[in-house]
């Protein structure tokens, strides 16, 4: 799915496209071509909430002749979906979003009030004066919430908590080191061991994590993370 194309294609492994769908929206960078043959994808809806990469908005479902069979949307003032998605075995879909959390929150969390910007740092255009972190939703065929985890309930500086102080430097980007913290890019499924798997780009590191728990029972990637290396 091209980013910047509303036609994504499916390939063989000579090269040749033996189909493509046409989509409503610009991919959100993330498409799946499920066992049935439908194309599951993500859309960036305009206008953007967040100038950060990965953005989009909505999961739709295409069958193979290019109807919608299947929607969800997760974008209003306060969340967007983003990058990756995980349709599940049971037929429930994992989604990656974002939050919006104030930095009055963010402070009391344990964040050090020296380090976040006192004036809105723009990126691609748009102002951010909050921040925005990664939670994880599962929702049903009929789009009921069924689960979530948010990265806010493991704030912590453990080895199975995220240190919020633990940042990238300032050179990769204004918003990384504060406002687009924890950044994460994949969401998947372990179903022998109903294990949610998670990584974050800023911290460098991948998470299992315990589905009927939400307890991070594994990392690995950056030991610096979390005091260890």
């Amino acid at each position: 799915s091209p980013v910047m194309s509303k036609t994504t294609y499916l390939i063989d492994m000579e090269g040749n496209v033996v189909h493509n769908w046409k989509t409503r929206n610009n991919p959100g960078l993330h498409s799946v071509l499920l066992p049935n043959g439908n194309l599951l994808t993500s859309g960036s809806i305009k206008p953007n909430l967040v100038g950060f990469g990965g953005v989009g908005g909505e999961i739709v479902e295409y069958d193979w002749n290019g109807k919608v069979v299947w929607e969800y949307k997760l974008y209003d003032e306060n969340h967007v979906q983003h990058h990756t998605f995980q349709r599940m075995p049971n037929g429930n879909t994992l989604i990656l979003a974002w939050e919006r959390v104030s930095k009055e929150k963010a402070i009391q969390l344990g964040r050090n009030p020296k380090t976040i910007p006192d004036k809105p740092v723009k990126q691609k255009g748009i102002d951010h004066n909050d921040f925005w972190i990664d939670f994880v939703r599962e929702i049903n065929p009929q789009g009921k919430t069924v689960w979530e985890w948010h990265a806010i309930d493991h704030i912590g500086t453990g080895p199975d908590q995220l240190d919020i102080n633990y940042t990238l430097p300032i050179p990769v980007g204004h918003t990384y080191p504060n406002f687009d913290w924890s950044h994460f890019n994949t969401v998947n499924y372990i179903p022998e061991t109903d294990t949610i798997v998670l990584n974050s780009r800023n911290f460098s590191e991948f998470y299992l994590v315990n589905h009927k728990t939400g307890k991070i029972e594994y990392r690995w990637g950056n030991p610096s993370a979390y005091g260890k290396g």
